[in-house]
């Protein structure tokens, strides 16, 4: 498995996210267009509003994976002796990446757990090096490999 690999994927996965949102804005823009139409009282407007509350919360999903890719693209596939923004390492239980919070990738029957740097296990592995040891939430984590 390699960083740019990594990169490939979480990149796909939030352009799929994306995409579903833009449908469901769609979906949200069309419902509040007929709403519109329909101007027969009270029922239609608490519907209406309804909607552009939920227009409202797509808007900052979207605005908030716009910002994830725009940080993931700025990533170099460049090796890295410490773990920090960018880093993909591998411990004694996982591995990781310190870049955008999207849950959980698969690749090459791998796990890895997509960090955001400001994550509080992130903070404890930032600035260590193969062979550091961190302990979080009782567990502990040597770092065997960095990328």
């Amino acid at each position: 498995m390699t960083k740019k690999e990594i990169l490939l994927a979480c990149e796909k996965k939030l352009k799929s996210s994306l995409s579903q949102l833009d449908h469901e804005l769609l979906l949200i823009n069309e419902a509040i267009t007929n709403e519109t139409k329909n101007t027969a009282g009270d029922k239609h407007e608490v519907a209406k509003a309804q909607y552009q509350r939920q227009q409202e919360q797509l808007l900052s999903q979207l605005n908030a994976f716009e910002l994830q890719l725009a940080r993931l693209v700025k990533i170099r596939d460049e090796p890295h002796e410490r773990i920090g923004f960018g880093t993909l390492f591998k411990t004694n239980q996982d591995w990781f990446f310190l870049a955008v919070p999207i849950g959980k990738i698969k690749l090459q029957d791998k796990i890895v757990i997509t960090l955001s740097k400001d994550a509080p296990i992130a903070l404890k592995f930032i600035g260590k090096q193969v062979g550091d040891l961190v302990e979080f939430n009782q567990s502990k984590y040597i770092i065997k490999e960095i990328l």
